[in-house]
């Protein structure tokens, strides 16, 4: 996925001139039907200063808006002027012309970068604009949803092997917008050992905050494919 920008899926394979450097796996918890992970840590404005944090999060295709905790959302709009919580608007907007942070999310071995650009979704009400990070709630489900905002930042693949394990693998892109980085290089051992049966390189915002495309069965990462979805990032 890319942000403004057509985006591609492929099914069936991963296409190596996509990406650049090695693509780090992380398990999946599909115990609720999505595409649930672990990720370990967050920064905000740099990666060399990540706060050490894991959150259960759903990667979801679905979902248009990076949800996450109310620590986390808090701490980030602080660094933006003039932010505020608005009820009328449904969540924090800021002045357009504000400077926003980048936001980073560590993941295994990976560090995705989600750029400012990609978080100023546009205009919410006057001057104000409506931000691309928002509150999850947990009470309503998991404790963060990275959607199609998170999506955008990296090359990303679903894979479901026959009779395995389903992981989701993360790279940098290989063109001028990637942004996502790894920390370290990823061990073989965390490489699935199947061959995938379907990547992809993105695709239109996969629609309204809080779908659950991660669900059991279909095309845009659901749990329950014998292949893989992989995504370059929106």
């Amino acid at each position: 996925l890319y942000h403004d920008q057509p985006g591609t899926f492929d099914f069936g394979t991963i296409d190596s001139t996509k990406y650049s450097g090695s693509i780090t796996y992380v398990p999946v918890n599909n115990s609720q039907g999505f595409w649930g992970v672990t990720s370990g840590s967050y920064g905000i404005g740099s990666s060399s200063n990540m706060v050490q944090k894991n959150i259960d999060a759903i990667v979801d295709t679905g979902t248009t808006l990076l949800l996450v905790p109310q620590e986390v959302l808090d701490a980030y709009y602080k660094q933006v002027k003039g932010s505020k919580n608005s009820d009328a608007d449904g969540g924090y907007i800021f002045p357009c012309d504000a400077t926003l942070p980048d936001f980073y999310i560590g993941l295994g071995n990976y560090t995705a970068m989600v750029p400012a650009s990609a978080i100023n979704t546009g205009p919410a009400d006057g001057d104000n604009c409506y931000g691309g990070i928002q509150f999850s709630d947990p009470s309503n489900g998991p404790g963060a949803i990275y959607g199609d905002v998170f999506l955008k930042s990296s090359f990303v693949i679903f894979q479901y092997p026959d009779g395995g394990q389903p992981t989701i693998g993360f790279a940098a892109k290989a063109d001028a917008s990637s942004t996502g980085t790894p920390t370290s290089p990823s061990s073989p051992s965390s490489a699935p050992t199947s061959s995938p049966s379907a990547g992809s390189d993105g695709g239109d915002d996969g629609g309204d905050d809080g779908g659950d495309d991660g669900g059991d069965g279909g095309d845009d990462g659901d749990d329950g494919d014998d292949g893989d979805d992989s995504n370059d990032g929106n």
